[in-house]
């Protein structure tokens, strides 16, 4: 391919990200305004939680030694000094991190779409950098992030549940079992379409899925994400690989039906 329709691809996938970008901030903004101002408050706040590693934060205790550091987030003026009027004390550190653990965190499910409430809960993935489900990191993530669940519902009576993942499990589809909403092979498939039609990413990396073309398919993500990298113009920092949506075979048609039917049963605006 010449190098000319090469440079068009880069820039036509540099266009779209921007878009979606700009689309996702303005979805935030929404939800944002649509939460109390209590709850708005732990909203932003949670970011931080994860980001700095301060004692005064809930799930903050030495003991746990759990990975803190967000890629790519900058709090807020506006938040920080949120944290200094609830939490007495905190002043944000001078170092910055080298090191992030965490690679994004994304919003998904009816907080995403017109199903959400105000009594509606908040599903949070955090996705980590480190290659094992069942690592340390992932553990002591995990009891970190139970104790900023009980500290939002005592806060401000927010419902959070958070879903700690590596990113590569996400990347193949892999979300555990549900045994509620288990469809077999179809549901991996059918997660991450959700997933990218109804998160909205508060923190972090963003998909690189959002920069491919709208024609994309599973086949040709690989070498078309291969040709973006290969451009030391591309900002490949600023992405994460979350791979493509997975075509649905006609031998699972019948269990993605029965899944697509009970979720419009239990929640037909999602």
């Amino acid at each position: 391919m010449s190098q000319i329709t090469e440079r068009s691809r880069l820039s036509q996938c540099i266009a779209n990200s921007k878009i979606f970008i700009q689309y996702n901030n303005r979805r935030i903004e929404y939800f944002r305004d649509y939460l109390p101002p209590a709850k708005r408050d732990v909203f932003d706040l949670l970011p931080l939680f994860f980001h700095e590693d301060c004692p005064l934060f809930p799930g903050g205790d030495p003991l746990i030694g759990a990975p803190s550091g967000i890629s790519n987030y900058s709090p807020a003026s506006a938040t920080r000094e949120c944290a200094a009027r609830c939490f007495r004390g905190f002043a944000p550190p001078r170092r910055a991190k080298r090191n992030f653990p965490i690679l994004f965190m994304a919003i998904m499910g009816s907080s995403g779409s017109i199903a959400f409430t105000e009594d509606s809960d908040m599903d949070i993935w955090i996705g980590l950098q480190s290659q094992e489900e069942h690592s340390e990191e992932s553990y002591s993530l995990k009891e970190k992030a139970a104790a900023i669940e009980q500290w939002a519902q005592d806060t401000a009576d927010l419902e959070v549940h958070f879903f700690v993942a590596p990113v590569s499990t996400i990347r193949n589809d892999n979300y555990g079992e549900l045994d509620s909403e288990s469809c077999g092979s179809a549901l991996g498939k059918l997660l991450k379409e959700e997933f990218y039609r109804t998160a909205l990413f508060i923190a972090g990396k963003v998909p690189l899925y959002w920069a491919m073309p709208v024609s994309i398919n599973s086949r040709s993500y690989d070498s078309h994400r291969a040709g973006l990298f290969a451009f030391p113009a591309f900002p490949g920092h600023d992405f994460i690989d979350l791979g493509p949506v997975g075509r649905v075979s006609q031998e699972e048609y019948l269990s993605a039906t029965l899944w697509q039917l009970l979720k419009a049963l239990r929640s037909p605006f999602k």
